[in-house]
């Protein structure tokens, strides 16, 4: 996974060399709705942790909140 910042480019798959050991704990993210932060998300959700994410924008939260639930 991979995104642009700042005109380069990022790529996520770096953190799949981390053990984290993240199954069942729980976290938070903010602006987890979209961006980094649903990236970020994404990457805590696959590492096994569950929790909740927050945003701005109703619309954007739902849409979020829906394409995670999708992958469980």
């Amino acid at each position: 996974m991979s995104f642009n910042c700042c005109g380069k480019k990022v790529n996520f798959a770096a953190i799949n060399f981390i053990n984290m050991k993240l199954k069942d704990k729980v976290t938070v993210v903010t602006g987890g709705n979209s961006g980094i932060g649903f990236r970020i998300t994404k990457a805590l959700k696959n590492e096994g942790a569950v929790g909740a994410i927050s945003g701005r924008n109703q619309q954007t939260l739902d849409k979020s909140a829906n394409e995670l639930a999708q992958d469980l």
